[in-house]
């Protein structure tokens, strides 16, 4: 687990939304993500993005 996500199992992908549904000024917005696992262990990497507007 990664907070409140899942962390799919090997050779898997997961996607869904996330929010701070505890931070009144953060909780009418979702954000999507895709986690992607690989099938063997070894070097991960981290890809991230944002919007600001």
């Amino acid at each position: 687990m990664i907070g409140a996500l899942a962390i799919p199992e090997a050779g898997k992908r997961a996607t869904g939304s996330f929010t701070f549904a505890d931070d009144p000024g953060l909780a009418k917005y979702q954000w999507p993500y895709i986690a992607i696992r690989g099938k063997r262990d070894g070097a991960s990497i981290l890809i991230t993005a944002g919007i600001h507007a």
